[in-house]
């Protein structure tokens, strides 16, 4: 079979600009959602509430993947050929598989992690991250993605599928968490990929400790944590917007 002709310098730039502007309109999707929701648990819709959370879950697996093609493009970072590997091993394994790839072609324009015990832990750690916040996320999209949005179904389609009850689990509160991880921890990638002799080396326990403080500081975080702020916000503050203090609706 024919290998995929590769692109040139030029393409690759063109697609990075053009992913990035999708990247910046799935945020701004992102915060308008994110409104929304906080409107379904002030305003306790709760049939609202988990429609909106089974799209957020999809909106945060798109806005990932997005985000997985703009950094195999960034310019100057990757050969033609390693981003034809990444995309083809995706293809093949799916997305997790595909990152695991992009960090280990990263690396290598490091060092050998092989000879190298600080390398190979921090080879380990981006790695298990991209696990925690990608894998468990990409099982409940696939499923999402093809209406199986009250029961998941199995890969046969035989039965009900263990996804279900992670489906049920769902809380949107916890899908922000996973979308400030992924940020913070694409900042680390990025200095992986774009300055692996200096960056990375310059920034990486400065930006691993934030990932690290954030994701201890908010993974007890959750719908309920989210409205009992809300209940205890008090029923006056100050608007930004109008410089005036106004009452709430809902108090």
């Amino acid at each position: 079979m024919a290998r995929t002709p590769l692109k040139t310098p030029e393409q690759i730039f063109n697609v990075y600009v053009l992913q990035s502007e999708n990247v910046r309109y799935l945020s701004q999707v992102k915060a308008n959602q994110l409104r929304e929701l906080n409107n379904c648990i002030r305003d306790k819709d709760t049939f609202a509430l988990k429609a909106k959370t089974t799209m957020f879950a999809l909106l945060y697996s798109a806005w990932s993947e997005s985000q997985f093609v703009q950094i195999q493009n960034t310019p100057n970072a990757f050969h033609p050929r390693e981003i034809e590997d990444i995309q083809a091993e995706t293809r093949a394994h799916g997305i997790v598989a595909g990152w695991k790839l992009l960090v280990d072609i990263a690396f290598s324009k490091v060092g050998d992690i092989n000879k190298n015990s600080d390398l190979q832990k921090r080879h380990e750690s981006i790695l298990n991250k991209v696990k925690e916040i990608i894998e468990k996320e990409s099982i409940i999209r696939n499923k999402i993605a093809h209406g199986q949005w009250i029961n998941a179904l199995n890969r046969k389609q035989s039965d009900e599928s263990p996804v279900t009850e992670k489906m049920e689990d769902l809380d949107y509160v916890q899908i922000n968490r996973s979308f400030n991880i992924h940020k913070l921890l694409a900042v680390i990638i990025r200095d992986l990929v774009q300055s692996p002799k200096n960056g990375f080396h310059r920034n990486y326990w400065k930006d691993t400790q934030k990932l690290i403080d954030y994701s201890e500081q908010t993974k007890d975080y959750s719908v309920e944590t989210k409205l009992s702020l809300l209940e205890n916000r008090p029923n006056n503050w100050f608007s930004k917007k109008t410089r005036e203090v106004f009452k709430p609706d809902f108090a």
